[in-house]
């Protein structure tokens, strides 16, 4: 039988962090102990120009397991991230993300399960930046792998964001305000030989977008659209 990728039905879902952080973490979520697991962390955030950036992201206690940046987008002052780590310990703990200084942050964590492991569990990453009110990026990809996205923009609680067709919304957040704040979002979508990944947002903004396609431990499926997360 061939394997599909699936979500952990204990993920994080999307969580507007604080007023400005430097080291959060999100909520607690159990990670099972499900075949070939890949934890991915996808970071939407604003630095008001200050330069600040992640410094390290980890899950477990005491920052046991480090994860790896697997893509980064910036946009002046709006910034997206992806960060994975394949076989994560299976635990009920939490993700802490580190910042060099205080940020604007919206961020969650996916627990996927029968992904391609020994350091091959992504095919290709992409990104783009603008100012549209139609943040996209497109990537190449396959079927049977899953494509994340992680969209971060300006506008904050002032602007909206409506995913894209075929998309399964995982999480649609604002912190801050209008003038000095982030709507992060992230998404998912079944692969195919090339994908677009798209918002619409109420308003041209600032936006800046990343996407990976995760591929499975097995092929010859077709993979069913990932849900969005608690």
């Amino acid at each position: 039988m061939p394997q599909i990728i699936t979500q952990d039905g204990a993920t994080q879902s999307g969580t507007a962090l604080g007023a400005s952080m430097n080291i959060p973490t999100l909520g607690t979520m159990t990670i099972q102990s499900n075949p070939n697991r890949l934890l991915v962390v996808r970071i939407q955030y604003f630095d008001a120009g200050t330069g600040r950036r992640t410094t390290n992201v980890t899950w477990g206690a005491g920052g046991i397991q480090a994860l790896s940046l697997v893509k980064q987008q910036i946009n002046t002052s709006w910034i997206t991230e992806i960060w994975t780590r394949e076989a994560p310990l299976a635990t009920t703990s939490v993700v802490a993300i580190t910042f060099s200084g205080a940020v604007r942050i919206v961020a969650g964590a996916n627990s996927l399960y029968n992904v391609r492991q020994g350091g091959n569990s992504i095919r290709g990453t992409a990104s783009a930046t603008g100012g549209t009110a139609v943040p996209s990026v497109t990537i190449p990809s396959a079927a049977y792998d899953v494509v994340l996205d992680s969209m971060a923009s300006a506008g904050g609680a002032g602007v909206t964001a409506t995913v894209g067709a075929n998309q399964s919304q995982n999480w649609n957040l604002s912190r801050g305000t209008a003038g000095a704040g982030v709507r992060g979002c992230a998404s998912a979508e079944p692969g195919t030989t090339s994908v677009t990944m798209s918002w619409s947002l109420s308003a041209r903004q600032n936006w800046a977008i990343a996407a990976i396609s995760v591929v499975p431990v097995m092929s010859g499926a077709r993979l069913p659209m990932m849900g969005a997360g608690r």
